[in-house]
C-alpha cells in the first residue's frame, strides 16, 4: 500500500466519521435542536390525535391567515356552533361575536352558547382566583354577555329562536372552547383557547383540532358539559 493510499483511506475514515456523527446529530438531536426523530414523531401524534393548529399566544390567531379573528373563524360553521367557556369575550370583540352569531342564526344554523352560571358564588371565586381577574368583575361580564345574548333570541322570529340556546354551566374550565360542525366528524373543528393560572388573558395559547382522537374527546366533553348545563 503506497503512502497516498494510506493517506486518503485515513482522510475518508475521518470524513466518513464525521458524516456519520452529523447524520447522528441530525436524527436524534442536540441541545437546542429536536432531531428529525423527535420532529417526525411529533408530527406523527399531532396527526393522530387531530392537532392541525397551534397558538402560541392570542396575537398569533390573526397571524395565521386561514384562521383569522375568531369571528372570521367562527364563521366557517356550515351547520352547527357550540361555544363553552367564560363569557365570550369583552370590550369591542364582544359585539362583533355577536353579531357572527346572529348572522348564523339567521342562516338557520344551530347556535349554543354556554357560559359561567354567574351566580354560582363558589364558581366565580375559583375562576376568579384562576383567571386573576376580580368576582364582580367576571359576574358583570358574564351578565352583560347574557344580556346581550337574550336581546338577540327575543329579536329572533319565532320560526328561528329554537335555533339559538343560551346555557350556564358550573364547572371550572381551564379554557374555553368553539366547536364547529360537531355533528360531523369529517367536518367538526375544535378551537381550544387555554387559560394558564395567573397570567393575564393575552397570554392564553390556542390548539385547532381535527379529525382524531382528541378531537372526538374534546367533543364528548364539551357535549357533556352542555347536557349538564341549565338553560337561561
Amino acid at each position: 500500500m503506497t503512502i497516498e493510499n494510506l493517506v486518503c483511506g485515513i482522510i475518508g475514515s475521518i470524513v466518513a466519521a464525521i458524516i456519520i456523527t452529523i447524520a447522528s446529530k441530525v436524527y436524534l438531536g442536540v441541545s437546542g435542536f429536536r432531531g428529525l426523530k423527535n420532529t417526525v414523531r411529533l408530527i406523527r401524534d399531532s396527526y393522530k390525535g387531530g392537532i392541525v393548529n397551534i397558538f402560541p399566544n392570542r396575537k398569533s390567531y390573526i397571524q395565521h391567515k386561514d384562521h383569522g379573528t375568531e369571528t372570521q373563524y367562527i364563521s366557517k360553521c356550515k351547520s352547527k356552533l357550540m361555544y363553552i367557556g367564560y363569557w365570550l369575550a369583552h370590550g369591542t370583540e364582544m359585539g362583533d361575536v355577536i353579531r357572527t352569531l346572529q348572522t348564523l342564526i339567521l342562516e338557520k344554523k344551530d347556535v349554543e352558547v354556554v357560559l359561567l352560571n354567574p351566580d354560582n358564588s363558589c364558581l366565580i371565586k375559583e375562576m376568579a382566583n384562576f383567571l386573576k381577574i376580580d368576582s364582580i368583575e367576571i359576574q358583570q361580564r358574564i351578565k352583560n354577555s347574557l344580556t346581550k345574548l337574550c336581546k338577540i333570541k327575543n329579536s329572533l322570529p319565532d320560526d328561528l329562536r329554537m335555533h339559538f340556546i343560551i346555557k350556564v354551566h358550573d364547572i371550572p374550565l381551564n379554557a374555553s372552547a368553539f366547536l364547529i360542525d360537531y355533528d360531523s366528524k369529517k367536518e367538526m373543528r375544535i378551537l381550544v383557547d387555554y387559560k394558564i393560572y395567573n397570567q393575564e388573558r393575552e397570554k392564553s395559547y390556542g390548539i385547532e383540532y381535527m379529525r382524531g382522537s382528541i378531537t372526538q374527546s374534546l367533543c364528548d366533553s364539551y357535549q357533556e358539559i352542555s347536557r349538564n348545563a341549565k338553560v337561561y
